[in-house]
């Protein structure tokens, strides 16, 4: 008896018309053409993350080498005057060939960062600033730089954009 019915079943001329398989298509299209750019964003997002969250060490120690050092630049922009070890590289970032400087300016251009090294020692002005750049892999378009204002303590990150960093406190 099941089998029968399931006979009649598979054999019954009912089935889709293209008119409903377009329409599902449709609206299949519709929910990947919202989906996939909210994607592509939460990746960037999640490797300044990965940055973000890898540097914060970086910033405690050279905010606490700064303190201890007298705000002498100079002696808190290399890895090993903040005892920072460098990370291993990742798919985003080339921690390896991570650079850090300082210097002083009310603008730092994200190219032109970290500024000059070796640094000189206590850096006029309340714009002077100690600086990470961590080069980028083929996975983000641009690199990574923070910057730490040396009067204020204040924090400041490459924009969205790219273009400059502003380091006025």
């Amino acid at each position: 008896m099941f089998m029968a019915r399931l006979r009649g079943f598979l054999k019954s001329p009912k089935g889709f018309t293209l008119i409903e398989i377009a329409i599902v298509v449709a609206i299949i299209g519709l929910l990947l053409a919202i989906a996939l750019p909210l994607y592509s964003g939460a990746r960037t997002r999640a490797y300044i993350a990965e940055a973000r969250a890898l540097t914060s060490e970086w910033k405690s120690l050279t905010w606490a080498c700064l303190i201890e050092k007298s705000f002498d630049e100079s002696q808190c922009t290399l890895a090993s005057g903040v005892n920072w070890t460098l990370p291993q590289n990742s798919g985003a970032w080339n921690w390896q060939s991570v650079t850090m400087g300082c210097g002083a300016a009310a603008t730092v251009t994200v190219a032109a960062a970290p500024g000059t090294s070796p640094c000189a020692a206590n850096q006029a002005g309340g714009n002077a600033y100690v600086a990470i750049k961590i080069p980028n892999t083929a996975l983000v378009t641009n690199p990574y730089v923070l910057l730490i204002n040396t009067s204020s303590g204040t924090v400041h990150e490459s924009p969205a954009d790219n273009t400059t960093i502003t380091v006025t406190p």
